[in-house]
């Protein structure tokens, strides 16, 4: 058997307001990470400047549109099936909103949380979440 190598670049947001930051929670149906808390986050299709992906991606999953943002860092893992090695690249942005209005969810993700970084432990998340968002406090 053929193994597959995929590589795939995926933008995200650390959105930001008062204090507080805005997750995601993975619908349970999705194939990879069901139910985890995450970032607004997707793909950058082939050929898309990375900038216009995030805008596209953030008022996709949440409704918001966004003009202030700043790359914070990146971030990478690999992920193998049996037939299959996924290596994904992640750009992630602070974006400063200055109002909150309603956050409108597609059917990819069932809630969504403004949490602090002491909420995190209540909540399902990604092992490097604490220091994405400890990275994006103190550059805010």
């Amino acid at each position: 058997m053929n193994m597959e190598y995929v590589q795939k670049i995926v933008v995200a947001g650390v959105i930001h307001n008062n204090g507080k930051f805005l997750l995601l929670k993975r619908n349970s149906n999705e194939d990879i990470f069901p139910n985890k808390w995450e970032l607004p986050s997707g793909k950058v299709e082939f050929g898309e400047d990375p900038n216009q992906s995030l805008i596209r991606e953030i008022k996709e999953e949440t409704g918001l549109e966004i003009k202030d943002f700043f790359p914070l860092k990146c971030t990478h893992y690999t992920i193998e099936k049996p037939d299959k090695k996924r290596h994904t690249i992640h750009i992630i942005y602070i974006i400063n909103i200055p109002e909150v209005k309603n956050i409108i969810l597609t059917n990819e993700h069932d809630d969504y949380k403004w949490v602090n970084i002491n909420d995190l432990k209540q909540l399902d998340t990604f092992d490097d979440m604490f220091d994405i968002l400890d990275d994006a406090s103190k550059k805010l």
